[in-house]
């Protein structure tokens, strides 16, 4: 039963660090839609910044000492799809 439960929060702290990953890809994406002479560089690092930002203060995770309230693995997830961002934007633009 412990295997269970070890795999059931597992699956739940990836399924809600998800949202965090595609937000940043989406968010890069839509703005080189609206923007396409923009630098890439720059918009992956504006989106990073702002959901970084907004982890940290928007309250809606565990309290730390500090009494800032952020969760790691949503972080890591926003640099993660960063790191995503960046590549498919390198290869889209060898394909042109």
């Amino acid at each position: 039963m412990a295997y269970n439960d070890n795999w059931n929060q597992f699956l739940q702290s990836l399924l809600g660090c998800i949202p965090n990953f595609i937000a940043c890809i989406g968010i890069v994406n839509l703005f080189k839609i609206f923007y396409p002479n923009e630098n890439t560089s720059k918009l992956i690092l504006v989106c990073v910044l702002t959901l970084i930002f907004y982890e940290i203060f928007s309250g809606s995770s565990r309290k730390t000492g500090i009494g800032i309230t952020f969760d790691f693995l949503d972080i890591i997830a926003t640099i993660s799809g960063a790191i995503v961002a960046f590549y498919i934007e390198i290869k889209s633009d060898s394909l042109k």
